[in-house]
């Protein structure tokens, strides 16, 4: 099963497998993200409308509070043609292997940089996969 790695808009990076788990984990991530906005706008999420939430979501999903996802074994192709030095390049595939999975941490300012140049893969086309969910 695939592995992903996920940087969530607070700058923290989480190792999930499969699609799926990623598109339930960025759901749940966007439903906090709903929630906190209903609070602060004094909005009752409960009388949303469909339509309500799916502008919100969509409005959250392009901003700056998107979660980037990007598959494992590109973030490894990625580390292993930018990094010159051998124990550099030993070093972070060590880090990302023993990421836990689903639990977040604090993204480094190196994998930050390495994932910049690493094709991202986006939300929409995971979440398409699982159009039940909401």
């Amino acid at each position: 099963m695939s592995q992903y790695i996920v940087i969530t808009p607070d700058y923290e990076v989480v190792r999930i497998q499969g699609k799926q788990r990623v598109a339930e984990y960025i759901q749940q991530y966007y439903s906090e993200d709903m929630l906190n906005i209903c609070r602060r706008r004094d909005l009752d999420y409960d009388e949303l409308s469909i339509q309500n939430v799916r502008d919100e979501g969509l409005l959250i999903g392009g901003t700056d509070r998107a979660c980037k996802i990007y598959d494992l074994e590109e973030v490894e192709r990625k580390v292993n043609e930018t990094f010159s030095a051998k124990e550099d390049a030993k070093a972070m595939m060590l880090f990302l292997k023993q990421l836990v999975l689903e639990r977040a941490l604090k993204c480094p300012g190196d994998l930050s940089d390495l994932l910049s140049e690493t094709d991202e893969l986006y939300a929409p086309d995971i979440l398409d996969d699982y159009p039940n969910q909401v």
